[in-house]
């Protein structure tokens, strides 16, 4: 049996596990995200406005999430957080029975997180089978994993996405790797960062940039035509009602807030986390796929709406560093997988743990900044050629 059949029966064997347990979350997801995407769903079908507060409660509103003998609003305040396209894109989901539709929306997502792990760990060149199992640890045991699966947010397909633009830039596809970023506008504030630092990497930029425009058209158009207002309503929405919900969110800008009283001590913190990282990649030779797992925790942390699941992007950065790891000296590999468990598991959990009462974990803005030194520390430790993980010969981005 060959590599890649075995690999395709595992995924399959994945996803079946992921089904038989997948009709018990799928009734769970009535009180979280998914409820929101499927009804984002259902306005477009309606030709209902998401962004009109009054419209999107009465949408949403669900009777039968009693507790202790009392309705419980639904996890959907405001209005719609998302661009129309993506509520476009939901719309075959909403022509479904909600529990069948959160069924196959549950499988789909931790399929497309299976593809995502697995396309990160190949872009970032792979390792023996002792450091594959550690990276698969480190992802599945991770928050950021377990909020996927509990709530069933949009970062299974994310991750998959960011697993295909790996792939592609380790293989020199501009277009495609541009096409794919233009796919990651499904949830636009996440990925600033990352989308410049392709793009200053590429030596081939005209493809690039055709590739993300032909894509961002392509969710674009569809959606002007359905409902040609909705930039300006979601952008209200999201300067308005979602800026006053970010302050318990675990982003840097919050977590500078809750701090200080300021969100600009958040901006100091970056600086810092950007010094520190480039004092240890300065004078290494990076490929295009270690400068993307470089910038995505900066996309993270920068973003100024986001959630411990949005962290599963992470994958690809902790690929990087294990695969760096498992190429160092023992002594060097024995730091570098301490502090990447350390950073990547421990810490989140625990100050998930911490604030659950409070029902905000604002202290995990600072997990993205930690996995990019780890990585930054793995660059360092890990023998010079290594650095140009992810190359390949004759390629030119």
């Amino acid at each position: 049996m060959g590599r890649r059949a075995a690999g395709l029966i595992a995924l399959a064997l994945l996803v079946a596990v992921a089904a038989a347990g997948a009709w018990q979350i799928g009734g769970h997801y009535r009180f979280h995200d998914v409820w929101c995407f499927y009804h984002g769903g259902r306005a477009v079908l309606l030709h209902a406005d998401p962004y009109d507060p009054a419209v999107w409660g009465a949408l949403t509103a669900d009777q039968t999430y009693v507790v202790a003998g009392r309705l419980v609003a639904a996890p959907c305040p405001g209005a719609f957080a998302y661009p129309y396209w993506t509520a476009v894109a939901f719309a075959p989901l909403a022509l479904l029975p909600f529990d069948l539709a959160s069924l196959l929306w549950s499988i789909v997502s931790l399929a497309a997180a299976a593809l995502g792990i697995a396309w990160c760990w190949r872009a970032a060149g792979g390792g023996p089978p002792g450091i594959t199992v550690v990276y698969g640890a480190v992802v599945l045991g991770s928050l950021a994993f377990a909020r996927l699966v509990t709530i069933g947010q949009l970062s299974g397909v994310l991750l998959a996405l960011v697993g295909g633009l790996a792939l592609a830039v380790r293989n020199g596809r501009p277009s495609t790797a541009g096409a794919v970023l233009g796919g990651l506008l499904l949830k636009p504030q996440l990925w600033a960062v990352l989308a410049a630092a392709v793009l200053v990497r590429s030596h081939r930029r005209g493809r690039l940039i055709a590739g993300a425009l032909g894509v961002a058209l392509l969710l674009a158009v569809p959606s002007l035509l359905l409902f040609p207002e909705w930039p300006l309503r979601w952008a209200g929405e999201a300067l308005g009602h979602r800026a006053e919900m970010a302050g318990a969110l675990p982003s840097i800008w919050s977590f500078s807030t809750e701090l200080t009283g300021s969100p600009v001590a958040g901006g100091l913190i970056v600086a810092m986390a950007v010094v520190l990282t480039w004092a240890a990649v300065r004078g290494r030779p990076l490929s295009p796929v270690t400068i993307a797992a470089l910038a995505i925790p900066f996309s993270l942390a920068t973003a100024p709406y986001v959630y411990t699941y949005d962290h599963l992007a992470l994958a690809l950065t902790w690929a990087v560093t294990c695969v760096l790891a498992a190429r160092s000296t023992p002594s060097a590999r024995r730091i570098v997988l301490l502090a990447l468990v350390t950073t990547a598991s421990f810490i989140p959990w625990a100050v998930y743990v911490a604030s659950f009462s409070a029902e905000s974990d604002t202290p995990n803005a600072i997990a993205p900044l930690l996995a990019a030194l780890v990585l930054a520390l793995a660059v360092r430790l890990a023998p010079p050629a290594s650095s140009q993980i992810g190359e390949r010969d004759g390629v030119r981005q």
